[in-house]
């Protein structure tokens, strides 16, 4: 299609012509028909098309940086402290959690036993975000998403903290508040 019969303007658009072969740097640019021509493009056209072999297609992780080795461990450490409580409230709630929380009535934990295996498997969803983000191969989407999943966990803790126990504060709030702040000063 032809941009002056649509009238078709801005820095985007480039009015080609073919007839000394292939335009610039699209080696692989080839006429289809008279009018609709292909260009494949590697990156946005602004000022010129020279510039872009020189741009790469994908922008992100422009720089290579790498989440820092701190920040992974951090991470797989919190993951793993989510997979514990996961398995803690979904397998072993009317057994074992006598031992980590006061039973305020006789027969509590069989009671809640299905509410806590739905509470675990939320803490499981948020151990395999922290450990998903580890394994992303672009920082900022990396550190993004351990932050989501790290800032979920600190939400989770200050409102456990506030209706369930105190305790909650200091075991789960603060050491994810602690890691979300590694991750993104060392991330």
């Amino acid at each position: 299609m032809d941009a002056d019969a649509v009238r078709l303007e801005g820095p985007d658009i480039v009015c080609v012509d073919f007839s000394d072969g292939t335009y610039y740097n699209f080696e692989r640019s080839r006429k289809i028909t008279d009018s609709p021509v292909k260009l494949p493009v590697p990156g946005r056209m602004t000022e010129g098309v020279e510039h872009l072999e020189k741009k790469r297609p994908c922008v992100c992780n422009r720089e290579g940086k790498k989440m820092s080795v701190i920040a992974k461990i951090v991470l797989l450490l919190m993951g793993a402290m989510c997979f514990l409580i996961m398995g803690l409230e979904m397998f072993f709630w009317e057994k074992s959690g006598s031992k980590f929380f006061p039973e305020p009535e006789p027969g509590f934990f069989h009671k809640t036993g299905v509410m806590a295996a739905n509470q675990g498997l939320y803490n499981g969803f948020l151990g395999a975000g922290m450990i998903w983000s580890v394994f992303i191969a672009d920082h900022g989407q990396a550190v993004s998403t351990a932050g989501f999943f790290l800032a979920c966990m600190v939400i989770a803790g200050i409102y456990g903290g506030f209706t369930a126990t105190r305790k909650i504060l200091l075991k789960q709030a603060l050491p994810a508040a602690a890691a979300l702040a590694i991750v993104l000063a060392a991330g």
